[in-house]
């Protein structure tokens, strides 16, 4: 009975973020059983920001990314990403992970490791020749959000099982870590799904595709910076409050970008530039914001 009512509290904090409401506590528990879920959902949720990452870095590649680093940041991406997959089972020290135990969370496992076993030939072929065209490029879109729904499902796994099992990790915490966490996924999905409209690549579907992105975002980074009564406490520690609070402006330039293109402008190149280089900030700073997550409960 407890573990239904837990996965019904964590789809209603996901939901509420997803309409505009809003979010997350923080734990006061600090044993190394803790660390390590906390780290777990961390890593969980990163890989489905490289998913994303992956195909948006090929794409601009595609159409002419403005950085001379882009070969290198897709092969340091991939690297990665594969080495947290195989973390995520079978544990890695230098990643503070353990190999995983849980059956529940094993079972899902087992469905994103088939679905990064589909992903990964393309992407170590894309990088190996270093061909892309709209074709391979539109498979490793579709691969790469095979991949983000299945890992979503283990990510909420994660973060719901592993508050069951520990008595010091309350639900809302790991939930916290989650959803800040997919803010970095958001990030680059929305710029992939910017990249893919310039590269003439299902460009209406990704035109409300990524209006839907913009929109979650920034209605999450909202409910983040500031709470909401009843639902979401406030950022617990002034660290992370001041760190939102630079998410929240560096997001300001490229965001207003972004919703013009969803809604039918034409992107310039003055766009892909302030577009490929500030996205990269957002992350930056989001990043920090989910490790002070970790750190600060």
């Amino acid at each position: 009975m407890k573990t239904i009512k837990s996965h019904a509290r964590h789809l209603m904090l996901v939901a509420a973020l997803v309409s505009g409401t809003s979010q997350p506590l923080m734990a006061n528990a600090q044993s190394s059983e803790v660390i390590e879920a906390t780290q777990k959902v961390n890593i969980a949720g990163r890989q489905r920001m490289l998913s994303q990452r992956i195909t948006m870095i090929a794409c601009f590649m595609q159409t002419g990314g403005y950085s001379e680093q882009l070969p290198q940041m897709l092969a340091t991406a991939f690297d990665l990403f594969d080495r947290s997959q195989n973390a995520l089972r079978n544990g890695d020290a230098e990643l503070g992970l353990a190999a995983e135990t849980l059956n529940s969370v094993l079972a899902e496992l087992n469905l994103v490791d088939t679905s990064f076993d589909a992903f990964a030939p393309l992407m170590t072929e894309i990088i190996e020749t270093g061909t892309i065209n709209n074709e391979n490029l539109a498979s490793l879109d579709m691969l790469g959000l095979a991949y983000l729904e299945v890992q979503n499902k283990y990510v909420n796994r994660v973060a719901t099982d592993y508050s069951e099992v520990l008595e010091d990790l309350p639900l809302i915490h790991s939930i916290s870590i989650d959803v800040a966490g997919r803010q970095r996924m958001l990030s680059q999905k929305a710029a992939k799904e910017f990249c893919l409209i310039d590269a003439g690549i299902n460009p209406e579907a990704n035109r409300e595709n990524l209006a839907d992105t913009v929109r979650i975002f920034t209605n999450t980074l909202n409910a983040l910076t500031e709470g909401f009564p009843g639902l979401v406490m406030p950022p617990p520690s002034p660290s992370i409050s001041a760190k939102l609070q630079e998410v929240k402006t560096a997001w300001l330039v490229p965001s207003a970008i972004l919703n013009q293109i969803a809604n039918g402008a034409e992107v310039t190149q003055t766009d892909r530039a302030i577009v490929e280089a500030q996205i990269e900030n957002v992350l930056t700073l989001m990043d920090e914001a989910v490790g002070m997550y970790d750190l600060d409960h």
